[in-house]
């Protein structure tokens, strides 16, 4: 159960950082990085795995954007 439990959060993570990517017109390493410098996979985006799990992908993507925002964030590199 934990290791389902672990691989749909990782799945989630996936969509959303994906997603968001396309959203913003970067790759997915560009958000990847961006949530990563800070500690924002740990911090917002599993965390919010239960949350956010039962909305659309879009919201999903604009609330990881929305949070790289909020931490002004700079998202370089387009695709």
């Amino acid at each position: 159960m934990e290791q389902a439990y672990r691989e749909a959060e990782a799945e989630f993570a996936v969509s959303a950082i994906e997603t968001a990517a396309a959203k913003a017109g970067v790759t997915g390493d560009v958000i990847y990085q961006a949530l990563a410098a800070e500690d924002g996979i740990r911090e917002f985006l599993l965390p919010s795995f239960e949350a956010l799990n039962r909305e659309s992908i879009d919201r999903i993507a604009d609330e990881v954007l929305l949070w790289l925002r909020s931490r002004n964030a700079t998202l370089t590199r387009k695709i």
